[in-house]
């Protein structure tokens, strides 16, 4: 939260051509991997590290994860400049719905079909032992609830047309244009659609990334993903706007020419390293803490982003329903994290408990296959009366 809360009012300093920029910010943080972060994560690895790192089919896997990542960072792209910002603020952070959905109709399908518990744990994924807990999806609720609150109520007429009259006045080409669609685009179905498909996208890049690279260290699952954006960003790009060519024109930057770019210092250097450490940071949290955790936790970006951005003059300071939301965000956050680890402790306490029963039943069975005789007939006894205990101890 804290890298995230300075990289994304970098990004909007950043005047130019939406693809454009997502380019520049992958190439960038594609170049700080390459040089500095996966050198050092390959060192600090160690042998087991490595080994994962290198272990079969992790190529493939670390492509799906680059791909769902690249697709939901093209989808806020579009969404925000296409839709209300207010809109698309919110929508876009309706992952925890997503997340809590999928889980509980995943709990739902391994429950009643064998064949596809079998296809979830062929492919790596955990099955849910019991559905979301109502703690869970009640933080869930009450963390979009703030959101909603600071993003519809934070903002007044007079700070969009503050904001809209400073971003107009951009020297660079199309800086005006960029950021007057964050303060006043009109709410279209397509924008508010791509708003729901980035949240999508992130969820099942999130959990993708806990069922398939749980082992493989963060940076590296990063580096390696954004050295497969780079080229298909350069392939593609170009073809989807006449604004993100590799050469550019006499108005504007190409998709190659970012290290001579005004924007590189402090900018792109700044979001290059705080994106880098930030969603490695995701990735590293999503293997050790559920999915719904890191996703709820992601929800308080905005009061602290809107802060970083008000001091480099981007944004409107927050006002008393920013800060209000924020707090019920908060209070959703903890909920989550709270019920979660409740749930977590009771899976575990229900595994130990059918373990103490089974390690029981199988010692009291070998011990009527020792005995012979009346003792057959007394261990069995024995057995039958231990196991009663032990299945009711566990449960059933």
């Amino acid at each position: 939260v804290g890298v995230f809360s300075v990289a994304a009012p970098c990004f909007k300093v950043v005047d130019v051509d939406p693809l454009l920029r997502t380019s520049w910010r992958i190439q960038a943080s594609a170049a700080l991997y390459v040089a500095a972060l996966c050198p050092v994560a390959w060192v600090l690895a160690g042998d087991e590290g490595r080994a994962a790192a290198l272990a079969p089919g992790v190529g493939w896997r670390v492509f799906v994860c680059a791909m769902l990542f690249l697709l939901s960072f093209m989808a806020w792209n579009y969404c925000i400049s296409t839709t209300s910002f207010v809109h698309a603020t919110v929508l876009a952070q309706l992952v925890p719905w997503f997340v809590v959905s999928g889980e509980g109709a995943l709990w739902l399908a391994t429950r009643h079909s064998a064949r596809v518990r079998r296809a979830v744990e062929a492919v790596g994924g955990s099955v849910p032992a019991e559905p979301p807990s109502a703690g869970e999806v009640a933080g869930s609720v009450a963390a979009v609830v703030g959101l909603a609150i600071a993003s519809a109520l934070g903002s007044s007429h007079a700070e969009d047309a503050a904001a809209s009259a400073q971003c107009a006045s951009c020297g660079s080409d199309g800086g005006g244009e960029a950021h007057n669609s964050l303060a006043g685009t009109p709410v279209t179905l397509k924008g508010d659609m791509a708003a729901l498909g980035n949240a999508c996208l992130y969820a099942m890049y999130m959990v993708w990334s806990k069922w398939q690279l749980s082992e493989v260290p963060p940076l590296l699952v990063m580096g390696a993903a954004h050295v497969f954006m780079v080229p298909i960003t350069l392939l593609t790009f170009p073809l989807l706007s006449a604004n993100a060519s590799f050469a550019g024109d006499g108005k504007s930057l190409g998709l190659l020419q970012w290290p001579s770019s005004d924007f590189l210092f402090p900018c792109l250097a700044t979001i290059a390293v705080a994106a880098a450490v930030g969603h490695a940071c995701v990735i590293g949290a999503v293997q050790r803490l559920p999915p719904i955790v890191v996703s709820v936790a992601l929800m308080v970006l905005p009061l602290p982003q809107a802060l970083v951005g008000y001091e480099i003059g981007v944004a409107s300071i927050p006002g008393v329903y920013s800060v209000v939301g924020c707090g019920v965000t908060l209070v959703g956050v903890g909920l989550v994290i709270v019920s979660s680890d409740r749930r977590r402790k009771r899976a575990e306490a229900g595994a130990a408990r059918r373990c103490r029963s089974g390690l029981q039943l199988v010692d009291l069975d070998a011990s009527v296959a020792a005995e012979g005789g009346g003792g057959r007939a007394r261990g069995a006894g024995a057995w039958k009366g231990g196991g009663a205990s032990a299945l009711a101890a566990g449960g059933g």
